[in-house]
């Protein structure tokens, strides 16, 4: 039987260096590039040949659309270029951004400019997709787009969602509306869909009864790093420093500075991170060195050499509740090839959860517990080699991409097979 032709909606590419981007990438690694097309939004050119064909429309076509009356978008092909250096600080500023009005104020654009234009209905007309695979992002525009494209053309939907961007939030009255018309799209979109995945089981125990759908878990897969013939050293960090992860490191750092274990000076912390407030706190007094970012495709390597590879979430109810069912991506890597992970934050988000249930990480789930476990995952090997063993049967049991292609593979078949009801 033939694989169904899938199109993919996202705001990334298929990429190696976002986090979405290379999570799909991965998932989809073993498709027929023949039967796979992919419509996206970010400002980037495609860098692999996981599919033949490309579809783009940015923020900046919508924006001239807008007054042109004129549909942007066109598509694209294989190439080398970064995403357009003018537009990456207004992606920046509206990903960092706490206020929810960058959004909103994106999400009306999108909706009083016309974006399907006669080249797009080209494009899609040429693929004949059999369903449509929706990756979604807090915007409520790229819900709306699956959504009429569903609705034009036919097509079931399948969606995976990898971020509790369907928990009700705290904050502000605009934050509260954003999620409001999100969580409405959303319910449009995906009525009648056969399968929501989800990247959690907590998160799946969540948005069954909030979609009426049946969930199942689609963990973030791992990727093969390089041969690594060097000892393990070091105490590292790989990510994002958002929703208060950098007070986290602060902690660990000074723990760690307190212990005074001999070959253990400082964290070193990798990291995109230019906010000049957040990285004035990774100086040595802190027990932090800030080593800025790595290639995507040299992360994994780079956990592999590590003696402990740090995962933390934290404590503060506003940042743990955005996290609250959603799992790192970064976290599938560590389990695979970290020689130990240490976490630290709250039990109450997923993550931690995940790993205090698998014994897969020396886990402190308070400020007081941290320096005793930081001090245990230093100095005995048992307990680190106790946590590897467990980590990597994690990894195996539900991080392969093996095994997450064939559960991606399944649903997207049963879904084109199915039919589904499409939005109405």
């Amino acid at each position: 039987m033939n694989p169904p032709r899938v199109l993919v909606v996202s705001h990334n590419v298929f990429s190696t260096g976002n986090n979405m981007g290379r999570s799909l990438a991965a998932l989809l690694s073993s498709w027929d590039p023949a039967s796979l097309s992919q419509l996206y939004f970010y400002p980037e050119e495609p860098q692999l040949p996981l599919c033949r064909r490309y579809f783009r429309i940015t923020d900046g076509e919508v924006l001239h659309a807008l007054w042109t009356r004129r549909p942007g978008g066109k598509p694209m092909s294989l190439g080398c270029a970064s995403p357009s250096s003018c537009l990456r600080p207004l992606y920046r500023l509206g990903h960092n951004c706490r206020s929810a009005l960058p959004g909103l104020l994106r999400d009306a654009m999108w909706a009083l400019a016309p974006w399907h234009s006669q080249a797009l209905a080209a494009w899609i007309e040429e693929i004949q997709p059999d369903v449509l695979l929706f990756a979604p992002g807090e915007s409520v525009f790229s819900h709306r787009v699956a959504f009429q494209l569903a609705k034009d053309y036919g097509l079931p939907v399948v969606a995976i969602c990898y971020d509790g961007i369907y928990t009700p939030p705290g904050g502000s009255p605009l934050r509260q509306l954003h999620y409001r018309l999100r969580l409405r799209w959303a319910r449009r979109l995906l009525a009648g869909s056969t399968c929501l995945l989800t990247a959690s089981r907590p998160m799946s125990e969540a948005y069954a009864p909030l979609f009426s759908i049946p969930c199942r878990e689609l963990y973030t897969p791992h990727q093969l790093p390089p041969q690594v013939h060097t000892a393990p050293a070091g105490i590292r960090y790989f990510g994002n420093l958002g929703l208060g992860r950098w007070r986290q490191l602060v902690a660990i750092g000074r723990a760690l500075r307190t212990l005074a274990l001999p070959g253990f000076p400082v964290v070193e912390v990798y990291s995109q991170e230019e906010n000049p407030h957040i990285l004035s706190h990774f100086i040595r007094e802190n027990g932090l060195r800030f080593c800025g970012s790595i290639p995507g495709s040299h992360v994994t390597e780079r956990i592999a050499a590590s003696f402990l590879v740090i995962h933390t979430e934290s404590f503060a109810p506003r940042d743990a509740r955005q996290v609250s069912l959603s799992l790192s991506t970064k976290l599938a890597d560590s389990l695979a090839f970290a020689p130990c992970i240490l976490a630290y934050g709250p039990a109450s988000v997923a993550s931690i959860r995940y790993l205090l249930e698998e014994d897969a990480a020396c886990v402190a789930t308070s400020e007081a517990s941290l320096p005793q476990t930081l001090l245990e995952a230093l100095t005995q090997k048992s307990r680190r080699t106790n946590c590897r063993n467990n980590a990597r049967r994690l990894a195996a049991q539900n991080h392969s991409p093996q095994s997450s292609g064939a559960l991606l593979t399944d649903v997207l078949t049963e879904a084109a097979g199915a039919g589904g009801r499409r939005p109405l």
